[in-house]
This record gives structure tokens, sequence and C-alpha cells, in this order.
């Protein structure tokens, strides 16, 4: 009996899981992920519009205090944005200081500056150096003696600054410097999960993706609130082939940084990948009710149709695309073989000439067109696209070329 009840709760759970899970995937956008959206297309007039709508009815977010305010940084809107980020530190002390040096720094107020700056680095939310040093508002600083007087303290630790070594060196893809410095750093102090962070990274690079994961694990043991740290044990979980991991991570990550809207394709692709069309289909659907013209996305939402059977949606993606770049022989690859899948040869052989035409060695392309022909009697034309696919390297066409052509 009691195996039973526990079977029924199980159930019960894994389609409340589902219910959640679909109820979210059909969500739309809130305000802030669009005013977010409108940040990284660079209207920060929209952004604000969004975000206002927020404060209307909850004065109490610092967060969207900071958004806003960054918002009319970008707007050269100074008053009001140094308005905002003075409101977000009234609600969560020290949140906005490194934003109020900014605007401060572009009124060339350098007391201000100098002030919020000493506010921001004696705070949890204290940048790394290489942020804050090389902040391009800072630069009209850099001979003024306060400025340098400011500097000669010595405001990050020993940790600080080798957390800036290596992100030097990770900018300059010196992976083998990454692994070294960090290997050798982390022999006197194991618990700290950043440097983790960059020699995983370091070895995702190299293509040491299982040792990767090692490092990976004990940085989210450490820390759990960083959405890199997820997606980063992702990629290499993507790496591995371990796909269901990846999208578990991934959903974590997601959770943690619902704005870094990049993790929706990634998740999307993953789960088509795993043939989970519907779930892929939503994370693009999200995406793309934002970045509209984001081409990767559209492709992406292309394929998914096409591979759920959905191919009237597929045709309305590429035709999209190639209206948005005509030049690009993919995406008359993609409609070709959707149109095939249609019944519509002749829209397809028409697409696979543009396609060859435009890349006269798309491998894909010579035998996919070289089968419509055959099938259309022309079996010269079609021996001629097989063997240079062959010649390309495509191992189908050879077969085809070797049962019909000799």
């Amino acid at each position: 009996m009691y195996y039973k009840i526990s079977l029924l709760i199980k159930k019960i759970s894994f389609f409340g899981i589902i219910i959640f899970n679909c109820f979210f995937l059909k969500a739309q956008p809130t305000e802030f992920l669009k005013g977010r959206a409108f940040e990284i297309k660079g209207q920060p007039d929209s952004a604000i519009l969004c975000y206002s709508k927020i404060l209307d009815k909850n004065k109490t977010d610092a967060k969207v205090y900071v958004a806003r305010g960054r918002a009319f940084y970008e707007n050269k809107e100074l008053d009001k944005a140094i308005s905002d980020f003075i409101f977000a530190n009234k609600i969560n002390g020290n949140i906005a200081d490194f934003n109020l040096a900014q605007c401060y720094a572009r009124q060339n107020n350098i007391i201000l500056t100098i002030e919020s700056l000493k506010n921001h680095l004696t705070s949890k939310y204290k940048l790394p150096q290489v942020i804050v040093r090389l902040d391009p508002e800072f630069e009209k600083f850099d001979d003024n003696p306060e400025w340098k007087n400011f500097w000669k303290k010595d405001w990050y630790d020993k940790y600080d600054n080798q957390i800036g070594e290596v992100s030097f060196m990770t900018k300059n893809k010196d992976w083998m410097g990454v692994i070294n410095y960090i290997s050798d750093a982390i022999k006197i102090d194991t618990k700290h999960h950043e440097m983790l962070y960059f020699r995983a990274n370091a070895y995702h690079e190299m293509g040491n993706y299982k040792t990767s994961l090692n490092d990976y694990d004990n940085a989210i043991d450490l820390n759990k609130h960083k959405y890199e740290y997820f997606e980063g044990r992702a990629n290499s979980y993507i790496k591995l082939g371990k796909l269901k991991e990846a999208v578990t991570d991934l959903n974590f990550a997601i959770t943690i940084a619902p704005d870094v809207f990049t993790l929706y394709i990634k998740r999307a692709e993953t789960n088509f990948f795993l043939f989970n069309y519907d779930i892929a289909s939503a994370d693009i659907d999200f995406y793309l009710s934002l970045f509209a013209n984001d081409t990767t996305a559209i492709f992406l939402a292309g394929q998914i149709a096409q591979a759920s059977g959905n191919f009237f949606d597929a045709l309305s993606y590429y035709n999209r695309l190639i209206k948005f770049n005509p030049l690009n022989a993919g995406y008359y690859l993609s409609r070709a073989e959707t149109y095939e899948k249609t019944g519509l040869v002749p829209f397809a052989l028409k697409d696979y000439n543009t396609c060859i035409n435009l890349e006269p060695q798309n491998k894909i392309a010579l035998r996919k067109r070289g089968q419509i022909l055959f099938n259309q009697g022309n079996k010269k034309s079609a021996c001629l696209d097989w063997e240079k696919a062959m010649n390309y390297g495509d191992f189908e066409a050879n077969n085809f070329y070797l049962d019909n052509c000799k």
C-alpha cells in the first residue's frame, strides 16, 4: 500500500513538473526582460518605458532602478540616471555606486567620481580591477593628481590581483598559462570558485572536457549562484554528448540569469538534438519575441519546425532569412529540403540550383539535386552531380554513383 501511494505521489509530482514547465515555456516575456532586450538592441527609450511600467506598480525593486538608470545613462539623460542610481542605493546600499561613478565621470566631476568609486570598492559589489581601471569613462582622469593619488591605495587584495591576471590570460587565449597559473595558486587555497571556473574554461577550450567537468563541479559546489558556472559545465556536457545533463544545467543557468538571452538559444538547440521539438520551439519562440530579426535564431526555428513536420512554418522562417540575406547558400539548401518534403519538387530544384551557384562545392545540394534529376529521368546530369559530391567527400553520393552510374 505504501509503495502504491509513493508511486502515485511521484506521478503527480512528475506531471506537476510538466504542467509547470509548459506554463513557463508558454509565458510571455516580463516587462523587465523586454527592457533588457531593448537595452541590448540599443533602444534605451523603449527600455525606459518598460522599466517605468514596473516602477509604477512597485517602487521597492533596486535592480529595476539600476536598470532604468542604466537606460537613462545610455540615453544621455544623466540627471535622471543619477536619480535612479541614488534611489537604488537607498533600497539596497552600494548596488549602484559604480554606475554613479560612471555618470559623475561623464559630467567631469572627479570629486563625486572618486567618492562613488570608493564606496563601490569597499562594497560586496566590487568589480574586478581590470573592468574598473579600463572603463572608458575614467580615461580622462589618467593624468589627474587626485585620480593618481586615489589609486595609490591598494583597493584589491592578492586574490583580486590573481583574478585579474587570469582574466588577462583568458582574454589572450593563453590556456596553458591559465592552467599553470591557477594550479600553482590553488595549491595554497582550493576554495576559490572563480579560479576553478577559469581553469575549467581553459581545459574546455583545450578539448579536455572530462577534466573541465571536475573543475566546474567543484566551482558549483562552492558557489551555486553563478550562471556562468552552469553554462560552462553545460558546454562541456554537450561536447561529451551528455545532452540531458546539459539541459539540466542550462535550466539552472536560466533560473539564475533569465536575462542572459543566449542561454535560451543554447537550450533550444540542445533540446532540438534531443528531439524535444516542442520544448525547443517554445524557447526559440520566446527568444524571437524579443529579438525578431536574429538570423541565427530564425534559422534554428526553421530547423526545429522542419524536423517536427511543421513544413509551412519552416518555409516561412527560411523565406524571412533569404529576404535578409539572399546570398547565403545554406538558407536555400534548407528551404529546398523543406520544399521536397512538401512535394514541391520544382521549387526544391530551383533552390538547389541557387545554392550550388552560390556555393559550387556544396556536396549535400549536389547529391540531392542529383536525386531529383535522376527521378526526372536525367541520368547524365544526376551522375555528374553525384560524381562531384563524391569527390567533395559525400559518402551517400558515392553509393548513388556506384549503384546508378557504372
